[in-house]
């Protein structure tokens, strides 16, 4: 029976360098599961060859190589350009804001972001929706509510409802 404890980050590494070498030296019961290195080593699902081909390890996003779990990759961890920086296909549900897109929750209908991307609330219509903090009727940033209704860096709901216990929406610019 394994007893779990808390372990550094070090020997956690270490732990599994080990596991995946002792994996490599395992026969695979299934080609499917597996990936053969140029020098013999047998690395599992989920982990590729290292580029010296001695080891496995884990597939890095961002290196040019799409591995097991990334969608794409290509050579670089910039978001918007077909490829993102999480290694899936720029698109809206991926939980990468990208152009064109008002929010990204990474699924769709996600905390007031509607499955086309775009925000499912109005800020400045005096109505605090889902992914609001306040919504004091306009768009002003320094008035205790800001332009994207979060609350301006000190204000507390309480400070802000005193300051402005009316609120008489104005039609929101975008």
């Amino acid at each position: 029976m394994w007893i779990l404890r808390s372990i550094s980050p070090a020997r956690a590494a270490s732990a599994l360098a080990l596991a995946l070498a002792l994996t490599a030296c395992a026969v695979p019961p299934d080609p499917e599961q597996w990936t053969p290195c140029d020098n013999g080593t047998i690395c599992p699902l989920g982990t590729e060859c290292s580029a010296d081909g001695k080891t496995c390890q884990l597939p890095v996003c961002g290196d040019g190589k799409v591995s097991y779990g990334e969608q794409c990759d290509d050579g670089d961890l910039d978001d918007g350009d077909g490829c993102d920086s999480n290694c899936t296909v720029t698109a809206c549900g991926n939980a990468i804001k990208t152009a064109g897109e008002q929010c990204d929750g990474g699924s769709l209908n996600d905390g007031g972001c509607d499955s086309d991307c775009k925000l499912t609330f109005i800020c400045g219509d005096c109505v605090i929706s889902s992914g609001e903090q306040c919504d004091d009727g306009n768009l002003n940033d320094g008035d205790g509510c800001d332009s994207d209704c979060k609350l301006t860096p000190g204000m507390t709901l309480t400070a802000l409802a005193s300051a402005a216990p009316t609120c008489s929406p104005k039609p929101p610019k975008r």
